[in-house]
C-alpha cells in the first residue's frame, strides 16, 4: 500500500534519467536542429571575401564636390611613371580623405598604373593617423590582394596590416593557407611577418620552409610553390619574419654558398622548435568580439558537409594557435557531429604548441570526453589526449590498447610511438607480447613497437609481409607508420615481395628517429 502511495520509496521502481544537457544552449551562435541554419545558404562561399569583411562603422557619403575632382584626376595615372606621380598624391590625399569610396571603387580599375597610384594613395590615408572608414580602407586592400600586380598586391598588404583591431588575422593566415592561397610567395612571407607583430607565429613554418630553398633542406615533397632560382626576395622577406620573432638573424644570407645557408637555417629550426612554446604562450588571449565573432562563423562552417568548407576552416582555426581552445572547447559542448568532431582533430594539432601547463587543462576536459556514445567522437579524443605527451594520458591509451575496439588500438598505439619515451616504449612492448599473431591488436602494436625504435618484433612483421595474403594486406597498412614510401603494394610475385621487404628492413633499421 505504501509503494503505491509513494512509488519513489521503493528501490526497485523505474526512475525518469535525468535530461540530457542542452547542448545548444551552450555555444553561441549555435542553432537547434529544428531551426534554419546560421550558415549562410544559397550562395557561394567565398572564403576571402568573408574574411575581408570589415566589422560595422559609420559611412558617411562622400564629399561630391571632391569625389568629382578625385574621379577627373585618377584616370591621368595611367601611362604616368609612378616617381612623377607622387607629387600628385601627395596633392589628392586631401581630396581621397573627403571621397575614400570613390577612391576605392578605382582600386579595380583595368589600368595597371592607376591601380598602384590607387593602392598607395589608399596605403596613405591608412597611415595618416586619422584615416577616414579605417575597417572599410582596410577590407578594401584585403579583396584586392590577389591583384595581378606584384606591387599593388603588396601595397594592399601593408594597408591590411595596419587595419585597427585583430580582425584582419583569419584574412592574413588565407595568404598561406593550404587551399586556395596566394600564389606570390613574397606575399605569403610578408603576411606571415605581420601576422607576428599581431602574435601570431603560425607563419614561422613558412618561413622556413622559405629559407631551405635552394639548399640541401628544400622540401621536394610538399613543395606548395613552382620550383625557381630567383629565391633571394622570398628569403629577405621570410628572414624579416624571423628576425622579428627570434631578434636575430643566425647569420643567413641569401647571398651566402649554399652549406652557409644550411647551417643557419638548421640554427633557426633549433631555436623555433625551443621556443615556440614559450612564444605561442606569450600570444594575447581571444578577447576581441569582432574577432570572436569570426571565429565562431569559421567554427560554423565546420559543419557544412563542403569538404573545400571544412579544410579552409579546419585550417584557419589550426592557424590561429593556442589561443582559439576556448572557443573549439566551446563548440565541444555543441549538438553538431561534423563540428565537434573537427574541434577535437584541431586541438590535436595545437596540443604540440601549448605549454605543459596548457596541456594539462586541455587534457583535464578531453578525459571528460572519454565516456562520448559516438565511436568517432571517441577516437578523436583519444587522439587529442595521446597527442598531449603527458604522463597522465599514458594510462587512457594503455585502456584504449587492451580494449576490443580495433580503431582504439590503432589511434593509442600510433600515440604512444610517437611519445618518444621509455615509458611509452616499455607499455607498447609489455601490452604487444601480450598480443598473439592473430590477435587483431598485434599488427597496429607491432608497428607502434618499430616506429619507437624497438625493433624486437620487426622480424616476425616482416615475415607477414613475406607471406603475403590477407595478413600482408592488412599489414601493409602500417607500412606509412615506418616509412616515407613504399613499393610494396606494386609487388606481384614471391620474388617481388621478399626484395620489398629486404629495402623495408634496411629502410627502417637505418631511419633517422
Amino acid at each position: 500500500m505504501l509503494a503505491l502511495l509513494f512509488p519513489s520509496c521503493d528501490a526497485n521502481s523505474p526512475t525518469t534519467p535525468p535530461p540530457p544537457p542542452d547542448r545548444d544552449a551552450l555555444f553561441t551562435p549555435w542553432h537547434r536542429a529544428e531551426q534554419p541554419s546560421p550558415f549562410p545558404q544559397g550562395v557561394q562561399w567565398h572564403w576571402r571575401k568573408r574574411l575581408s569583411e570589415p566589422p560595422a562603422e559609420d559611412v558617411p557619403p562622400d564629399n561630391p564636390d571632391a569625389a568629382a575632382q578625385l574621379r577627373a584626376a585618377l584616370p591621368t595615372l595611367a601611362g604616368t611613371e609612378p616617381l612623377e606621380t607622387e607629387p600628385l598624391l601627395e596633392e589628392w590625399e586631401a581630396l581621397a580623405s573627403q571621397a575614400p569610396q570613390t577612391l576605392i571603387e578605382f582600386l579595380d580599375d583595368p589600368h595597371r598604373d592607376v591601380r598602384y597610384g590607387c593602392a598607395r594613395l589608399l596605403f596613405r590615408l591608412m597611415t595618416s593617423g586619422s584615416p577616414p572608414i579605417p575597417n572599410q580602407l582596410a577590407a578594401a586592400a584585403a579583396k584586392r590582394l590577389r591583384d595581378e600586380a606584384d606591387e599593388v598586391a603588396l601595397l594592399h598588404l601593408e594597408t591590411l596590416s595596419h587595419a585597427p583591431g585583430p580582425w584582419p588575422i583569419p584574412r592574413l593566415i588565407k595568404t598561406f593557407g593550404r587551399y586556395d592561397n596566394h600564389l606570390r610567395v613574397v606575399v605569403r612571407a610578408r603576411a606571415a611577418m605581420h601576422l607576428v607583430k599581431r602574435g601570431n607565429y603560425s607563419g614561422f613554418p613558412l618561413f622556413l620552409k622559405i629559407l631551405k630553398e635552394q639548399t640541401s633542406l628544400q622540401d621536394d615533397l610538399n613543395r606548395e610553390w613552382e620550383s625557381s632560382l630567383r629565391t633571394a626576395w622570398w628569403k629577405e622577406e621570410a628572414l624579416k619574419g624571423v628576425v622579428l620573432a627570434a631578434g636575430e638573424d643566425f647569420g643567413f644570407s641569401p647571398d651566402a654558398i649554399e652549406p652557409a645557408q644550411a647551417a643557419s637555417i638548421r640554427r633557426i629550426e633549433e631555436w623555433w622548435n625551443e621556443n615556440r612554446q614559450r612564444l605561442w604562450e606569450q600570444s594575447p588571449a581571444m578577447e576581441d568580439p569582432e574577432l570572436v565573432r569570426r571565429v565562431q562563423e569559421i567554427i560554423l562552417a565546420m559543419g557544412t558537409f563542403q569538404l573545400r568548407n571544412v579544410d579552409n576552416a579546419v585550417f584557419l582555426l589550426t592557424q590561429m594557435g593556442p589561443p582559439v581552445a576556448p572557443w573549439l572547447f566551446e563548440a565541444l559542448q555543441g549538438s553538431n557531429f561534423q563540428i565537434r568532431r573537427h574541434c577535437l582533430e584541431i586541438l590535436a594539432a595545437l596540443m604540440p604548441w601549448a605549454t605543459e601547463a596548457t596541456r594539462r587543462e586541455w587534457l583535464q576536459e578531453l578525459t571528460g570526453l572519454l565516456s562520448e556514445d559516438d565511436p568517432a567522437l571517441q577516437v578523436r579524443v583519444l587522439n587529442a589526449i595521446g597527442a598531449s605527451r603527458l604522463p597522465e594520458a599514458l594510462s587512457h591509451l594503455e585502456q584504449a590498447l587492451l580494449g576490443g575496439n580495433p580503431s582504439h588500438t590503432e589511434v593509442a598505439a600510433l600515440q604512444l610511438a610517437n611519445f618518444s619515451t621509455a615509458e611509452a616504449r616499455e607499455l607498447l612492448t609489455k601490452t604487444g607480447n601480450r598480443f598473439a599473431q592473430d590477435d587483431p591488436r598485434w599488427l597496429p602494436v607491432t608497428a607502434a613497437r618499430i616506429r619507437a625504435d624497438d625493433h624486437g618484433a620487426l622480424e616476425d612483421f616482416l615475415d607477414v609481409l613475406r607471406g603475403g595474403g590477407d595478413g600482408a594486406d592488412r599489414a601493409s597498412i602500417y607500412l606509412s607508420w615506418l616509412v616515407d614510401t613504399d613499393d610494396y603494394g606494386q609487388a606481384r610475385s614471391t620474388e617481388e615481395r621478399n626484395r620489398e621487404v629486404e629495402r623495408l628492413r634496411t629502410e627502417i633499421l637505418t631511419k633517422q628517429p
